[in-house]
């Protein structure tokens, strides 16, 4: 008996790329498909360290995977499981429901996602929305221009 193509793409590291570069939340969370590494293993690096809405544990995860096919399938997986219509972003100390994966806008090539060290050395694990939900966050200060990683838009730290 014959093995089908579909069972095959299971465990092709090319079929598995195709198949990212085609997802619609890979675009929306991290930006222009043509940007994407084409390579396997760049990729799946690439969105292991990217997908925003991944625990800090599940990026660590994928991170340490030793197989390809692995890391590629597990983010894939990652992906078909989030609804993005859904999928709320909270505060990572508090828990309180800031925006939603919908809202994500993306920034930089870098995608909606990113560590940034400031001129202090501070390292600010951030993700760029387009709304925050204004009853469920609090802000400190006015919105400033000022040292700010995108020219023309304004930052406020919310909490």
């Amino acid at each position: 008996t014959g093995t089908s193509r579909a069972v095959y793409d299971m465990f092709d590291a090319r079929a598995l790329t195709r198949r990212l570069h085609a997802s619609p939340y890979l675009r929306l969370t991290l930006g222009d498909a043509e940007k994407l590494p084409r390579d396997p293993t760049a990729l799946s690096y690439w969105v292991a360290s990217r997908v925003p809405f991944a625990s800090a544990a599940i990026r660590s995860d994928l991170l340490a995977s030793d197989s390809v096919v692995a890391r590629l399938r597990d983010e894939l997986e990652l992906l078909r499981r989030s609804e993005v219509e859904d999928t709320v972003i909270a505060c990572a100390t508090c828990g309180v429901v800031v925006s939603k994966l919908t809202e994500l806008v993306v920034m930089s090539e870098e995608g909606a996602s990113g560590c940034f060290v400031n001129e202090h050395g501070a390292v600010h694990d951030l993700i760029t929305v387009v709304r925050v939900e204004s009853d469920a966050a609090a802000t400190t200060g006015r919105p400033e221009t000022a040292h700010s990683w995108f020219p023309g838009y304004a930052w406020t730290i919310v909490c």
